[in-house]
């Protein structure tokens, strides 16, 4: 059954794969540029699952989280935070705002594709 997956992420190219490998999985993507076009699509379109950049134009996918995760209270959707970094302080804070999982950015999306799966389970 395909599943409701926003993207909010400001490089073009991370993206545009991205949303090609869960397209091709069957699911409905949708892409922002930007953290507070992120908040305001996941009131209006409620994804089931949320893949962030940390690093955004005008706010942090930490700040999105932890909005998200207040806003919606238990219904909130699955979140799963990315970044070009990998710092043990990024991933703590990632737990602090509630988010599901937390990972570093990479070329092969084998990964990133089997912690979707798990999430949308």
């Amino acid at each position: 059954m395909a599943k409701k997956i926003l993207i909010i992420d400001d490089e073009p190219l991370a993206q545009s794969k991205l949303k090609d490998i869960l397209q091709q999985e069957g699911h409905e993507v949708m892409v922002v540029l930007d953290g507070k076009s992120g908040i305001e699509q996941a009131e209006k379109q409620n994804p089931d699952l949320i893949i962030t950049d940390i690093v955004l134009p005008d706010i942090s996918g930490f700040e999105v989280c932890h909005t998200i995760k207040r806003n919606k209270g238990p219904g909130a959707p699955k979140i799963i935070l990315v970044t070009g970094n990998d710092g043990v302080v990024d991933a703590v804070e990632a737990g602090w705002v509630g988010a599901e999982d937390f990972m570093a950015k990479t070329s092969d999306h084998e990964n990133l594709l089997k912690k979707i799966r798990q999430y949308l389970k």
